[in-house]
């Protein structure tokens, strides 16, 4: 009879350390799907956590942690218009300049290369050129970080690859 209690312990231990353990992975998976939901701007480019959110998001994070890249997803520009509105943000806290280089893959041609935006700031609209015809594109958006000692000097950057759309 001690044998079968003893069993009997031992997988309700099991089985709550199982459902604890799912517990976890659930709660990580939720909480982060909740972080990985992009807020549109008004262009359709998506900007993780919204480009509103970026105070908030890294305020408490440490400066010494690097460089803080946005996340972009998509892109809609409409031939019609004037300009092209969307968010090119340099987070604040970046120890960098940025400077954006929008260019469709399909063609290699630059829709817009942005001046230095210092950290905390981001360019809402430009005016594009060489928009290629209605369609879904590759766009591909580089980063190039440069120094903020006077000097410029050419630091990380990156690479970010996003749907484009043009109507």
């Amino acid at each position: 009879m001690g044998k079968t209690k003893n069993r009997k312990k031992v997988i309700i231990c099991w089985l709550v350390g199982i459902l604890a353990v799912l517990g976890c992975v659930f709660a990580f998976l939720w909480i982060h799907a909740g972080q990985s939901k992009a807020a549109p701007n008004t262009g359709g480019m998506v900007v993780a956590e919204g480009t509103t959110e970026w105070d908030k998001t890294l305020s408490g994070s440490n400066s010494s942690a690097g460089i803080k890249i946005p996340g972009y997803s998509n892109l809609t520009i409409y031939r019609s218009a004037d300009s092209v509105n969307i968010s090119l943000v340099n987070p604040k806290g970046n120890p960098c300049y940025f400077q954006y280089t929008l260019e469709v893959a399909e063609t290699g041609k630059t829709l817009y290369k942005s001046d230095l935006i210092k950290p905390g700031k981001a360019i809402t609209s430009f005016q594009g050129k060489n928009i290629p015809a209605k369609g879904n594109y590759t766009l591909l958006l580089r980063i190039s970080t440069y120094s903020m000692d006077g000097k410029y000097t050419a630091m990380n950057g990156a690479q970010i690859k996003a749907a484009l759309t043009i109507v």
